[in-house]
């Protein structure tokens, strides 16, 4: 889902949350008497819980949707965004079963619902917030506009693809990060439809001009490293990346296996993650990586 219309219903959704919990206040504050207008300000408190319960929902659905076709680990700020998402849903929850099924605690509902708007906000501000902000400095741009004919030369190409990545991949996590891994053609690519999942803002286009631009940025800083030292840095950060999910590094790290056990292991490995988390390519670096240095 596009950034700007996640953005908007975020906002929508705090409009919404902050109207029910100013209702509660009017009600529970014993400044509203009059008996009819008590009555209008339910139905409004019941629609506005009602709507923002429904954002809610639908936004926490895109997000779990988005995480689950991202391969890499989340940048902080998506992890933070996860948490405070996951933690409205059982106050909410709670929330309901109090004014369903247990009226007697009644008084802690209003608790509840401070500590659900003050979550949601945090929540929010974390993406629709961040959003604005970096819009209204001009931060957010997009090349899908750009005729990539235009691009004629290589040159250009490559600056597109600079630029890119300083504008859309460090509003997550700092350049520093990236430039230290060695990955494969493929793995690049991976990492940028990766990212894609997260920021749906990235057009087709920009993803392929900032997988170029990593592609060649690497082959640049590989000048003067063997072609061999390259692969064992490919592969050490393949293997960090798709293997520390499930094993300790360490116990694997004190295996001394030939690579026909190796290339069997991985392979096995393959089967359990599926090829869509362990591909043909990414087996044959780790296998190449681990029977060099952990070989017999």
């Amino acid at each position: 889902m596009n950034p700007a219309l996640s953005s908007l219903l975020g906002v929508l959704m705090l409009l919404f949350g902050a109207t029910a919990l100013g209702i509660m206040l009017e009600l529970q504050g014993g400044r509203v008497t009059d008996e009819a207008r008590q009555r209008r300000l339910k139905l409004i408190h019941r629609a506005c819980g009602y709507c923002f319960v429904t954002i809610y929902l639908f936004l926490l659905a895109v997000m779990i949707w988005r995480i689950a076709g991202f391969r890499e680990d989340l940048p902080p700020r998506a992890l933070l965004h996860a948490g405070f998402a996951l933690a409205i849903l059982p106050l909410i929850v709670i929330k309901i079963l109090i004014i369903r099924r247990y009226p007697r605690l009644f008084p802690n509902v209003f608790p509840i619902a401070v500590t659900v708007f003050c979550l949601s906000f945090v929540y929010i501000s974390l993406t629709a917030g961040y959003y604005y902000l970096k819009a209204g400095v001009g931060i957010y741009f997009s090349l899908a506009s750009v005729d990539a004919s235009k691009m004629k030369t290589e040159q250009e190409r490559f600056i597109a693809g600079k630029n890119l990545l300083i504008h859309r991949c460090s509003t997550c996590h700092t350049l520093e990060r990236t430039f230290v891994r060695f990955k494969t053609e493929e793995g690049w690519r991976q990492t940028v439809a990766s990212m894609r999942q997260l920021n749906p803002d990235i057009t087709e286009l920009e993803g392929d001009l900032i997988a170029e631009y990593l592609i060649r940025t690497q082959a640049l800083l590989a000048r003067g490293r063997t072609t061999k030292a390259v692969d064992i840095m490919t592969g050490k950060t393949l293997f960090e990346a798709r293997c520390s999910g499930c094993h300790d590094i360490e116990r694997v790290n004190s295996l001394r296996l030939a690579r026909p056990e190796w290339e069997k292991l991985v392979k096995e490995m393959q089967q359990n993650a599926g090829e869509t988390v362990l591909t043909n390519e990414d087996c044959e670096v780790i296998v190449n990586y681990l029977a060099t240095t952990r070989g017999t």
